[in-house]
């Protein structure tokens, strides 16, 4: 199973000092939990796409499928052949997907790919303060989240874009979107596998390949 790859030790840096500007200057304080939270959440940020917990298992894995290969797409500037040796699959399974998805190739090539990435760092951050809703002076958060849009915009410029397999960001992907779902539910996996439509053996499995634990 793949290790996620960190931030880079001189971007993270950067994001750091990024982090405690906006950090000190909204609430007063640096926190550095705060911090090591949102760097963190930025390192899976090249997979960590908005997908809504309401769909089961088999629909949120489509529409990250679908969302991925946009993505990669923009990325590359459409090229079928780069995305192909990229993601460690041959054309026509590219081809495949795209057809699949009906996505629009001349559209996403020339699409808003930072602006894509943008919104990545821009979700990420914001879930990551969400924890810390209630912890800090109402007032000084809601500061906060005025600033997260500038923050992400600064944060995106200096986070590279990352190459990941297909099979690498699906498992990513899963991970997250299962143990969220979990989490939800308190680990109670028959509660976990009816809100998914999935097998409870099924959930089982996935857990125990992806190494999920409770807490």
């Amino acid at each position: 199973m793949r290790k996620r790859t960190d931030l880079e030790e001189t971007v993270k840096a950067r994001v750091i000092s990024l982090l405690e500007e906006t950090l000190g200057k909204n609430l007063g304080v640096v926190v550095p939990k705060m911090e090591e939270d949102i760097t963190d959440k930025l390192g899976q940020s090249q997979t960590a796409m908005y997908i809504p917990s309401g769909l089961s298992f088999n629909q949120a894995k489509k529409k990250f499928q679908e969302q991925f290969l946009k993505r990669e797409l923009r990325a590359h500037f459409g090229n079928v052949s780069v995305v192909a040796r990229v993601l460690g699959v041959n054309r026509r399974s590219v081809h495949r997907a795209i057809r699949e998805h009906r996505i629009d190739v001349r559209r996403v090539k020339t699409g808003p790919g930072e602006n894509l990435f943008k919104e990545e760092v821009d979700r990420s951050i914001r879930s990551t303060l969400d924890h810390y809703r209630e912890i800090f002076n109402p007032l000084k958060m809601e500061k906060l989240y005025g600033d997260v849009s500038s923050l992400s915009r600064d944060i995106a410029e200096v986070i590279p874009h990352q190459d990941i397999s297909w099979r690498e960001a699906e498992e990513d992907f899963e991970r997250d979107f299962l143990g969220e779902a979990l989490l939800r539910n308190e680990f109670n996996i028959s509660r976990t596998a009816k809100q998914l439509r999935l097998r409870v053996e099924t959930v089982s499995r996935k857990i125990k390949k992806l190494g999920l634990r409770k807490g």
